[in-house]
């Protein structure tokens, strides 16, 4: 009866407050962290939740996030029930087998009271990934783990604080198990602080309004995200789309891993089906169900409404499903290090079926496929150990009218590059350059964003380096003629002149004088490439952004004797010339080569 007797503009208040106490807590977590992979990458997530589990409103940080925190909130309720809480606890976890994501990603639970009621009525939850929880590589994030053991300190649902004072024995647990205790600690700290801010924020929006106010806001802003769901998907195709696409494996001697997936549009309801995708592996390629959730969850939001909010509404419409023992929902204690580079690429395949359900001019071409992340582990000028991470991203898929951006961030991660002044301050490491490379982005009538050329010089070793990407083996996809981006690169220029070229999942040992070079894939094109404007191949040109070969071969485009401008009856007969040996273009997607059309 209460939600009737709601008005409209309570409701909208509501919304708001709870997006800024969302906001404020990540803000918070951001400025009061100590790794850069969180200051500077911004590798973390806050939001509200009800006791349940159910997302109230979380901050638009990670979207990767987005169905990681609300299972961990549920297990944590499970584990300690609502009756036994008291003002002041905090509970944290990191176990992907219980509501985590992986070992790195270690989520911080407050629960909230209120003024007459006995039992909590929501939690200020922070989730943020640390730079290292143990394991059997610095970072823990090793390319070579064969089980979850291996790959750090495993923490189920246990206290953090009771009644406002530190769990001693759970600080402890982490201080002695970690190798830079200094800055996880801080950054647990940091993740207080921001459960702090959400249930102060929380306590002062009930001082103003009534609580059964709020909460009945909280059940209408559901339906109202449901609602506004399901009438997007009811704009989509009726039918069921396949798609498949590949992830590296754990060496480039093993076959690519394959990744399905069966999209079923019914009315106002979409179920994403994982089913034929690969096995798990005896490899940290894995990634859990809420992983791979979240990538199908974040890919309809975008191509359906951006805007939505982000509650539990949103996400009711859609059912995610992936047989037990896949890469996409592995068995205990299946090793799930990189999930993140993994669960990128099942946003991926979930895009490329519903492209079918779309008209063209909505479809937008394959990302780069998420981002490369470097793990750096060494001593510094005083001695004592440090780790950090680098974010470098590649370039997003081309739309009907517009070109790619590049070098930007997957949408489903939506982190940032760490500043090169951010390394060069902190650690005995130089960046020796940050460029686009050239010709990375797919070529189409609308090109893909580029990726970029990251190189790195150790300038006190050895250092010990846990690299990770994917999109070394296959191709971000053009579409409706576009080509496919670039593939992911790196390797190691020795000191010794020697090159060593690197699988896009290894662990490494660098010394003085080394230079690591990442180099990052670009977005598949969008149309036909012999439509592209010849002008705007020219100035693509003058920007080094595709070399003139690529104006040439790719786009049909001869350029001037100056180079400035295009000779137009050279670049008419060679565009015929390249039509007639192509033929018309009748496929959707190119893989590129060792893919399909």
């Amino acid at each position: 009866m209460l939600k009737r007797n709601v008005d409209p503009i309570t409701i909208e208040v509501v919304r708001n407050r709870l997006e800024s106490i969302a906001n404020a807590m990540q803000y918070t977590l951001l400025r009061s962290a100590v790794a850069v992979i969180v200051k500077e990458g911004e590798d973390c997530s806050c939001g509200i939740f009800k006791p349940n589990g159910e997302t109230i409103t979380q901050a638009r940080a990670c979207p990767i996030h987005l169905t990681t925190m609300r299972p961990g909130i549920g297990v944590i309720t499970k584990e300690f029930p609502l009756e036994d809480m008291r003002p002041g606890d905090t509970f944290i976890l990191n176990d992907p087998y219980q509501g985590g994501g992986h070992l790195p990603d270690i989520l911080m639970a407050a629960p909230i009271f209120i003024e007459g009621q006995d039992l909590p009525v929501a939690f200020a939850g922070a989730l943020s990934h640390h730079e290292d929880v143990g394991g059997q590589e610095p970072g823990s994030m090793s390319a070579n783990t064969t089980e979850l053991f291996q790959e750090g300190l495993i923490i189920p649902p246990v206290p953090w604080m009771k009644e406002g004072k530190l769990v001693k024995t759970s600080v402890d647990f982490i201080r002695y198990n970690v190798r830079i205790p200094k800055t996880v600690l801080g950054d647990l700290e940091a993740q207080l602080a921001a459960c702090m801010v959400g249930v102060r924020g929380f306590q002062e929006m009930i001082e103003n309004m009534k609580f059964d106010v709020v909460d009945a806001s909280i059940d209408i802003l559901f339906d109202q995200a449901e609602t506004r769901m399901r009438a997007e998907l009811s704009k989509l195709k009726d039918g069921v789309y396949e798609f498949e696409d590949w992830v590296d494996n754990k060496s480039r001697d093993l076959p690519r891993l394959p990744i399905k997936c069966k999209v079923e549009v019914k009315g106002s309801s979409i179920n994403v089906d994982f089913a034929g995708t690969a096995l798990q592996q005896p490899a940290p390629v894995n990634v859990n169900l809420a992983g791979a959730e979240s990538g199908a969850h974040t890919t309809i939001k975008g191509m359906t409404d951006p805007n939505l909010p982000l509650n539990e509404g949103a996400v009711k419409p859609i059912s995610v499903t992936a047989p037990e023992g896949s890469l996409f929902n592995p068995l205990r204690p299946a090793p799930v290090a990189l999930r993140g580079q993994i669960a990128q690429r099942a946003y991926d395949v979930v895009q490329g079926a519903l492209i079918q359900a779309i008209e063209p001019e909505d479809a937008v071409s394959s990302p780069s496929s998420g981002n490369m992340v470097t793990s750096f582990s060494g001593l510094d000028d005083a001695g004592d150990i440090y780790g950090s991470s680098d974010l470098t991203t590649g370039g997003t898929g081309a739309r009907s009218d517009s070109d790619g951006l590049d070098h930007m961030e997957h949408g489903f991660t939506n982190v940032q590059t760490t500043p090169s002044e951010a390394w060069e301050t902190r650690y005995p490491i130089r960046v020796r350059d940050h460029e686009l490379r050239m010709d990375s982005g797919g070529p189409g009538k609308f090109r893909g964003g580029l990726g970029i050329r990251r190189s790195f010089e150790v300038l006190k070793g050895p250092v010990r380096s846990c690299h990770r990407h994917d999109r070394s083996l296959s191709s971000s996809w053009g579409i409706y003629g576009g080509k496919p981006g670039e593939r992911w690169r790196s390797y190691i220029e020795r000191v010794d002149g020697s090159v060593e070229h690197l699988h896009s999942k290894e662990v490494i040992e660098l010394q003085t004088g080394d230079i690591f070079v990442r180099e990052t894939g670009g977005g598949g094109g969008y149309g036909d490439p012999l439509e592209r404007d010849a002008r705007m191949v020219v100035d693509d040109v003058l920007d080094r952004k595709i070399s003139e070969s690529s104006a040439r071969a790719d786009y049909g485009v001869v350029l001037s004797a100056n180079g400035f401008d295009f000779d137009d009856a050279a670049t008419q007969s060679l565009r015929t010339k390249i039509k007639a040996e192509r033929g018309a273009v009748n496929w959707l997607y190119d893989f590129g080569e060792d893919g399909k059309r």
